[in-house]
């Protein structure tokens, strides 16, 4: 293996996940403003930031 690979495992279980996107984001200490560019640079709808996070 090159010694720059870096595996990662990420849990696809969301049921952790509470409340809204915006309560979410202070929680963790994420800058809002990038978290929403990135998630709209994936092309996630704007709707899609308004609902809860555990539906």
């Amino acid at each position: 293996m090159a010694p720059e690979l870096r595996i990662s495992y990420l849990p696809q279980d969301s049921a952790f996940l509470k409340g809204t996107l915006p309560e979410y984001i202070r929680s963790q200490g994420i800058e809002k403003s990038l978290f929403f560019s990135i998630l709209r640079e994936l092309d996630l709808a704007r709707d899609a930031f308004d609902g809860r996070l555990e539906d």
